[in-house]
């Protein structure tokens, strides 16, 4: 139009790329929207609630529904890869040597079987036979290593369990140490070594939940504590977790948990450790046929 001296000229024109969005920018803006869109859903989502609190009879039923919408919001937002990604990401990921958060419990195991990444893992054995043991000593060696992995304790209480750990930790034996007559305090060499013990549970700041929970608290629970950095979680046990539906036979239930922890494990691309018992019939299949 001929007014390029008006308008600054050719310095003003070539001045205007660095302030103007290129195409290798276009991630960066696109997050930008990604977050109002997902702020105005969680507004919207936020009102609808309020207005179903004042109107509803079970809040169970408010917290459920709020519950589902609110994980859908965070699922949506996210890209599926396609499988030849998958494949990518993970030659990736082994060259940089950035595969599992978990180790096993044992060196040998890891060494054998690698890592743990994502994996559903059932420690499934009849009741009394060491399986809340296993799970006791395995937390504390992950925490020991700096790893932190939540223990859902949902069969016994924190006041309980915390002796276990005290005797694992400082090899005592504390059924007697429960005992006066047989250890009276403060004389016995062993109580020496429960206060050490006990101030180690005390350093180490394991992360121990127990009470009642459900399976859709224990999603939304699990997805807070990996976004604050857990690598997993361990429940025990699968028996003691509480639903919200009725089933007619311990399978079904068994088998709806299975798989809501497979949704709970999409949630957070981490382990999860199980413990189990076998069904009434001492078998370990749940699957009918």
């Amino acid at each position: 139009a001929g007014m390029l001296d008006q308008v600054g000229g050719y310095t003003f024109l070539e001045g205007l790329i660095d302030s103007t969005p290129t195409s290798a920018h276009c991630e960066y803006y696109t997050e930008i929207v990604n977050q109002k869109k997902l702020f105005r859903d969680i507004i919207s989502l936020g009102a609808e609630t309020i207005d179903q609190c004042y109107t509803e009879d079970v809040a169970e039923d408010v917290l459920t529904v709020f519950q589902d919408k609110a994980l859908a919001l965070d699922t949506e937002h996210k890209a599926e890869l396609t499988f030849g990604e998958h494949a990518h990401n993970l030659a990736e990921k082994c060259e940089a040597g950035e595969v599992g958060h978990m180790p096993q419990i044992f060196d040998c195991y890891t060494d054998e079987l690698g890592l743990l990444s994502n994996e559903i893992v059932i420690i499934h054995a009849p009741r009394s036979t060491g399986k809340t043991s296993y799970m006791k000593q395995w937390h504390l060696r992950l925490k020991r290593l700096g790893i932190d992995v939540p223990f859902f304790s949902l069969e016994t209480p924190s006041s309980r369990i915390v002796s276990r750990y005290i005797a694992e930790i400082g090899k005592v034996n504390m059924f007697k140490m429960s005992n006066p007559r047989l250890h009276p305090p403060p004389f016995h060499p062993d109580w020496e070594r429960l206060k050490v013990a006990s101030a180690e549970v005390d350093e180490l700041g394991l992360t121990v939940f127990d009470g009642n929970w459900d399976i859709e608290r224990i999603r939304t629970k699990a997805r807070q504590l990996v976004k604050r950095g857990a690598q997993g979680i361990m429940i025990d046990n699968l028996v003691c977790i509480k639903t919200r539906k009725q089933f007619d036979s311990q399978q079904r239930k068994y088998m709806y948990l299975l798989d809501k922890f497979r949704e709970i494990r999409e949630d957070i691309n981490k382990p999860i450790i199980l413990l189990a018992h076998p069904n009434a019939d001492g078998n370990v299949k749940w699957a009918g046929e």
